[in-house]
């Protein structure tokens, strides 16, 4: 089950476990750091009043995703056919003609003919042509592109700057932190394509 903001109240998670829930997710994504900690709060006061150890919770963070990076604009719109070139810099402020992205072995994990989704999917592009540090690519659907959108690209193996981004990091520390009960365990959950990335 999972818990957020819409429903990380005490009864509405005692009503979960009177249910026969025992498996709690977090989406580390949403909310605040407080309002995490407070949920794991009480899912823990809950299970301890009950005498009940066989239960557990999931952070799931957000990770260091592939993303294109800022833009000049709120929004760009691209079309069908339209070109743009996708460089090796996530700090470049992007226009319709440049993206940048924090990708940094781009060129050496992709080929011609490959696709790019940006914008978590919604926009498909196909490598074109590879340069030293950027990829040339067109647009097979339309769509609009906003800042630091997440980005795919199947079967590639991408190398980041960080599995665990800063944010992740700060609350892994407060976990770290908490007091809890015998029998409660958090798995921490990050966007990795090895066992390499987490260590």
């Amino acid at each position: 089950m999972t818990i957020g903001p819409s429903c990380d109240s005490r009864e509405i998670i005692e009503q979960f476990v009177q249910e026969g829930i025992t498996l709690f997710r977090i989406n580390a994504a949403h909310g605040t750091h407080e309002q995490m900690l407070s949920s794991i709060k009480i899912i823990h006061e809950i299970f301890r009043k009950m005498n009940h150890t066989r239960y557990s919770i999931i952070i799931d963070t957000e990770g260091c995703f592939p993303r294109t990076g800022h833009l000049t604009t709120p929004e760009i719109e691209f079309a069908t056919g339209d070109e743009v070139t996708l460089c090796v810099d996530h700090e470049l402020h992007g226009t319709k003609q440049k993206l940048g992205c924090n990708i940094p072995n781009l060129t050496r994990c992709v080929r011609v003919g490959d696709k790019i989704y940006l914008n978590e999917g919604k926009i498909i592009g196909q490598v074109i042509a590879i340069g030293e540090d950027q990829v040339d690519i067109k647009m097979l659907t339309s769509g609009t592109l906003g800042d630091n959108k997440k980005m795919f690209i199947p079967y590639a193996r991408v190398k980041q700057n960080a599995v665990i981004n800063q944010n992740d990091k700060a609350l892994l520390r407060k976990l770290l932190a908490l007091e809890t009960p015998d029998g409660a365990f958090h798995f921490l959950s990050f966007n990795c394509q090895n066992c390499e990335d987490i260590f």
